[in-house]
């Protein structure tokens, strides 16, 4: 896993991790019968199992929906059953937060080219928000 050095201006998503994105790949949802998992293994579990080198460590309910799109919707439906109390204490132990938060691990860009064009489109964005919001 990379590291971070939140002093500068140029990251990525953690989904953009080519490393997160090849383990994903080989180990999605719908295939954990081929690894020798249940078919009934409970979501939450799996999650804990096979996402632990990266729960806590930035990654994020919508990272899941790109890397795993039929893991996040069972995520979803098995959160949307539990009442508010113990949805959030089983989101608190898995570490996997709904929405980027300040401290949300980031993969680095090591190019100089590349981590500039990111920080020019956040600040474009940024002040774009910026002008909306005064007009409102």
């Amino acid at each position: 896993m990379a590291t971070t050095d939140s002093s500068e201006g140029g990251f990525r998503r953690l989904r953009d991790d080519e490393t997160l994105k090849a383990y994903a790949a080989a180990n999605l949802w719908e295939d954990r019968r081929d690894r020798g998992l249940s078919w009934r293994t409970d979501v939450f579990v799996f999650i804990e199992e096979v996402y632990k080198p990266w729960l806590g460590h930035g990654l994020l309910q919508s990272d899941l929906k790109v890397l795993d799109p039929k893991l996040y919707g069972q995520l979803q439906k098995r959160l949307s059953a539990l009442p508010a109390s113990e949805k959030e204490s089983v989101l608190a132990r898995l570490k996997l937060p709904k929405e980027r938060s300040d401290d949300a691990l980031r993969v680095l860009i090591e190019d100089p080219v590349e981590r500039a064009i990111v920080a020019g489109i956040r600040r474009f964005h940024r002040e774009r928000t910026a002008r909306q919001r005064a007009r409102k």
